[in-house]
């Protein structure tokens, strides 16, 4: 299998804040959320968007967190939001893995009753390692269009 780091973002339907976490590894092997996360507030820019995604993947790259910020229900401590079912609601999410040898990849994510899933239909955006913070941040809003 090939190594990726991966994170979350979340994009509130009214007022365009975004949440943004990093996923690390469980020892099994699972993804976990990493109790670390970044809050933006409009206005932003792409870039910032970029900017934020990248410091965001550092964490995972240069490991640090602790076991003790692996887990947890990060959306909730961030937005009060005690239900996630009510939290699918109000956000939109968008997925961003990271292929050291190969580049980004950024998934935008189909909300159901209780989460949220993709398809095998379903659009991905591929970015290579060079791309810039805009182009990240860019390809990430652009996504954030395609989700339902």
């Amino acid at each position: 299998m090939k190594k990726y780091y991966s994170m979350s973002i979340y994009k509130n339907e009214q007022d365009d804040s975004m949440l943004m976490y990093p996923i690390g590894k469980h020892e099994v092997g699972y993804g976990v959320p990493i109790n670390k996360p970044y809050l933006m507030d409009v206005p932003y820019t792409a870039k910032d968007v970029g900017i934020t995604i990248k410091e965001c993947l550092n964490i995972l790259i240069n490991n640090e967190y602790t076991d003790e910020e692996k887990g947890g229900l990060v959306h909730e401590k961030v937005t009060g939001t005690k239900s996630f079912s009510k939290f699918v609601k109000l956000y939109k999410y968008v997925s961003v893995a990271l292929f050291p040898s190969e580049g980004y990849v950024v998934n935008p994510w189909v909300r159901e009753k209780r989460g949220y899933t993709t398809y095998k239909d379903t659009p991905e955006l591929n970015l290579n390692l060079d791309a810039t913070e805009e182009d990240l941040g860019k390809g990430v809003l652009k996504m954030f269009e395609m989700c339902k």
